[in-house]
């Protein structure tokens, strides 16, 4: 926020559940107070019960970019979802729409064989994308046989090559940067933040979810949400509960660093104890080219 006063910029969440109404507290949206000081865009734009992608996101999401830059207005995307960040920088693939007729036959497959025999079909068909999707992952391994039904053509031919892709620089006139914690810092500060939501009602949130009609098979990923309600139905204690969401964060936050020191044009800005400089970053990206 100090940088977008900095920069007369607005913020654009780069966040694939802050865009459901009712994840407040647990994916840390932005306050109504901040929201009102600072413009915020693609927050609360669906019901938890919708669904969402990445592609209708990153079409949100460009036209909300045009929109701002024809107002003069410096867009300043934030957020974690790796995928997100992938899609800005280096694009999507092509794939067909979906064939409601083949996906339905497949869930009926898997639920008569299991999701795991369909893996090993997906594995014979098409390896590569096999080797990136979990066993467990029923809605991926549907879409990889479904493409493949419909096109004769595997699912990962028209991926992109993220891993290559990495290595260039995006000509987008976007400088990117994330922030860089040391870990026994970040570990710190992802216990004081898990036990400041549970403070704050998360656990209250997750049942009046529960009671308006539960998340959506999107919505229900947030990171602690699931976790929450688990623990709920089995009288999980308490403090039991926020180590097990503290851990599941921890690992998170370890995945989003391992996807960040790949992507070289995604450059680390060193935090400390202290707040981000507004000021220092400002300085630095008006001398970068």
């Amino acid at each position: 926020m100090a940088l977008a006063r900095a920069l007369n910029g607005e913020i654009v969440a780069v966040d694939s559940m802050t865009v459901f109404r009712g994840l407040d507290i647990g994916t840390a949206k932005p306050s109504l107070a901040d929201r009102n000081a600072i413009n915020h865009h693609l927050i609360d734009v669906l019901d938890p019960h919708e669904s969402n992608d990445v592609a209708t996101w990153l079409e949100r999401c460009r036209e909300c970019l045009t929109t701002l830059l024809a107002q003069g207005i410096i867009p300043i995307l934030t957020g974690g979802s790796g995928l997100y960040w992938k899609a800005m920088l280096h694009g999507l693939p092509e794939h067909p729409p979906g064939n409601p007729t083949i996906r339905l036959r497949l869930e009926e497959d898997a639920n008569t064989h299991g999701t795991e025999s369909l893996h090993e079909r997906l594995t014979r068909i098409d390896p590569l994308a096999a080797m990136k999707i979990h066993v467990a992952d029923r809605r991926r391994i549907i879409r990889g046989l479904e493409v493949w039904e419909m096109t004769g053509v595997p699912l990962s031919a028209n991926r992109p090559d993220w891993s290559l892709a990495a290595d260039i620089q995006p000509d987008s006139g976007m400088r990117w940067l994330w922030l860089s914690w040391p870990r026994p810092l970040l570990h710190s500060r992802i216990e004081k933040r898990v036990l400041a939501m549970f403070e704050a009602g998360w656990i209250q949130e997750v049942e009046f979810l529960e009671k308006a009609g539960g998340l959506g098979p999107q919505s229900c990923k947030a990171l602690g949400y699931e976790t929450i309600r688990l623990a709920l139905q089995a009288g999980t204690p308490r403090p039991k509960l926020i180590q097990r969401v503290t851990e599941e964060t921890r690992q998170y936050a370890k995945q989003q660093e391992t996807w960040l020191r790949s992507m070289p044009c995604i450059r680390p800005w060193p935090m400390f104890e202290s707040l981000i400089d507004s000021n220092e970053v400002v300085k630095m990206l008006s001398v970068e080219t």
